[in-house]
């Protein structure tokens, strides 16, 4: 796994040995890139949200690409030793920051994120425990983009804060691009 773009580019990313993670390909981050930067003029206004990071990946390759923080929430402890090698040989560590913390039961946010990547394990029914845990306790700015990776065999539905903006299958994972509106 490398970094597709950006200041990165080429960078080979430690990924965890774990069998609890899954990596998202970098095929599968080069589509759901060319997806975004259809929605995105400029990535250096973008505070990132990585939950379920793994190796960080995605986050990494946001910072890459210029956006302005990014924050990996993961519970793996091999997976958040390597997020954090990654940042360390990035030297990012001012722009990052790295929360030990299960998707489904989060605190209230310190701060709002307008770019989310969401790559829960497949099957197991975390992807809409986790978004609506978001929006519960702040964690996503109004008008933001999140970006959701299910299996493509899955069966998934947007709170109705959402509407969908875009979706593709790659491989045997379904991606959607989806904006977060606020709810009065």
């Amino acid at each position: 796994m490398r970094i597709i773009a950006g200041s990165y580019k080429g960078y080979t990313l430690k990924v965890p040995n774990s069998l609890k993670t899954r990596p998202t390909t970098d095929r599968a981050r080069e589509t759901i890139f060319n997806i975004l930067n259809n929605y995105v003029d400029e990535y250096t206004e973008l505070e990132v949200l990585d939950i379920f990071a793994g190796s960080g990946a995605l986050g990494l390759e946001a910072l890459s690409r210029g956006a302005s923080t990014a924050t990996f929430i993961e519970i793996d402890h091999d997976a958040i030793n390597k997020i954090y090698d990654n940042i360390n040989h990035l030297k990012v560590d001012d722009l990052c920051k790295v929360l030990r913390l299960d998707g489904r039961r989060l605190p209230a946010a310190y701060k709002k994120f307008n770019l989310i990547f969401m790559d829960a394990p497949y099957n197991k029914e975390l992807t809409e425990k986790a978004l609506k845990e978001l929006v519960e306790k702040e964690w996503i700015a109004p008008n933001s983009l999140i970006v959701i990776e299910v299996s493509a065999n899955e069966n998934f539905s947007l709170p109705p804060s959402f509407i969908f903006l875009n979706e593709r299958r790659i491989g045997l994972a379904q991606v959607y691009l989806a904006r977060f509106l606020l709810l009065q």
